[in-house]
């Protein structure tokens, strides 16, 4: 973990630890400033606030949004700081659920057509607030012998063409920095380098991709890039960077704890 570290994920979203369990386990590492980040909803913001409040912790809001741009690229949002009350922020989470159910019963369906027998209640059950996302499914593929490991899921049986075209309804970039910042947080740019579609990954068509993505989205609002992660090499950093000091921007590290 970084000293500051603004990308942590609970057992709210797709972690595996409480928010009063990642916070203990920053403080442990040094941690002096830190934001829960779960996709999609607020649920481990309270939690993590009272426990950072404990260790004397710098706690910021945090929230990450799954967007798609110009219909194809994935792309997720980090918002920092805002009022977790606001009801933008919230009907923006309960959108995303709801989108996100829907496309869980359909992968369900398609995967039961595969011959993969697993079912939707299953999906869900032990979920404490009804987020269930493809790690998820992973998961229960893993534990049902079909698959020996969660790579093995994504990488084969994700990427096959009637599963692979099944899609959540999703917002846009633009529409996720006006939310955030309509709820008075900033918006950043989180893991560019983990954006797939746009070339060879660290090859200058991939990072003049990226460059054209932050000048949109700085143009639309956007705060900040976590050009600091922990699946950025030392290029990607130092490239990174250079597009946050062109726009003035944020720099921003998070670890993007999972558990």
């Amino acid at each position: 973990m970084y000293e500051v570290d603004l990308h942590l994920h609970t057992y709210y979203s797709d972690g595996v630890y409480s928010p009063e369990e990642v916070v203990e386990m920053a403080h442990r590492q040094g941690v002096k400033k830190l934001s829960i980040t779960d996709h999609d909803g607020v649920w481990g913001l309270y939690e993590g606030r009272i426990v950072a409040k404990k260790y004397g912790i710098e706690f910021v809001n945090g929230i990450e949004l799954s967007t798609e741009y110009q219909g194809h690229v994935g792309i997720h949002i980090l918002g920092h700081g805002f009022d977790e009350a606001c009801p933008e922020i919230l009907k923006a989470g309960e959108e995303a659920m709801t989108a996100r159910r829907s496309r869980n019963e359909r992968l369900v369906k398609a995967l039961g057509e595969e011959g993969y027998d697993i079912t939707i209640d299953e999906l869900y059950r032990g979920s404490k607030t009804g987020y269930v996302g493809k790690p998820h499914i992973a998961k229960l593929l893993k534990q049902k012998g079909y698959v020996a490991s969660y790579d093995e899921a994504f990488s084969d049986i994700f990427e096959r063409e009637n599963i692979r075209k099944i899609k959540k309804e999703i917002m846009t970039p633009e529409e996720a920095i006006d939310v955030i910042r309509k709820a008075g947080g900033r918006a950043t740019l989180a893991h560019p380098g983990k954006i797939k579609k746009l070339g060879e990954r660290d090859s200058e068509k991939f990072f003049d991709e990226i460059e054209k993505i932050v000048k949109r989205l700085y143009s639309s609002g956007m705060g900040g890039i976590e050009c600091c992660h922990s699946d950025h090499n030392e290029m990607e950093i130092q490239r990174f960077s250079e597009f946050a000091r062109k726009y003035n921007l944020d720099i921003t590290a998070g670890s993007d704890f999972h558990g």
